[in-house]
């Protein structure tokens, strides 16, 4: 029920982000005018709640993905993770990915082992660090 629901609501802030037009927040409508990006925040008052309700989603699909054996409910789980994964991107939270990381560090550990989530970790880490730091220089020289 829980990922039906993030599903609407993820389809809703995809909609924002393509009309470019949110609702119910006129502080975060003025601080999109100033930013490169659009944020959006779905039903939620803030982008960020918004952002944690569907890592929440996000977390419980892959965890019954990592554990289910049907091809059919597997693809279809995908399918779903991808308009979530999309809403989370237009939410623009931080927060939210921090929380998506340890999530995934937590599913990785109880699914093969701490030792491999453990030395996994880093390198995802270093790997998003390197390249936010590319793209931040790449907008500095551009």
């Amino acid at each position: 029920m829980v990922v039906a629901e993030a599903l609407i609501l993820a389809g809703i802030g995809i909609g924002q982000h393509i009309a470019e037009h949110i609702f119910w927040n006129g502080k975060l409508d003025q601080s999109n005018d100033f930013h490169f990006y659009f944020r959006v925040n779905s039903l939620f008052w803030d982008p960020n709640i918004y952002g944690r309700y569907l890592v929440l989603a996000i977390l419980l699909s892959l965890g019954v993905l990592l554990w289910i054996t049907g091809r059919l409910r597997a693809m279809a789980l995908v399918a779903a993770l991808a308009v979530l994964a999309a809403g989370l991107f237009f939410s623009f939270s931080q927060t939210s990915f921090i929380a998506l990381f340890a999530g995934l560090f937590v599913l990785a550990a109880l699914r093969w082992s701490v030792l491999w989530a453990a030395i996994a970790a880093p390198i995802a880490v270093a790997a998003v660090v390197g390249r936010s730091a590319a793209d931040r220089q790449r907008q500095h020289v551009g």
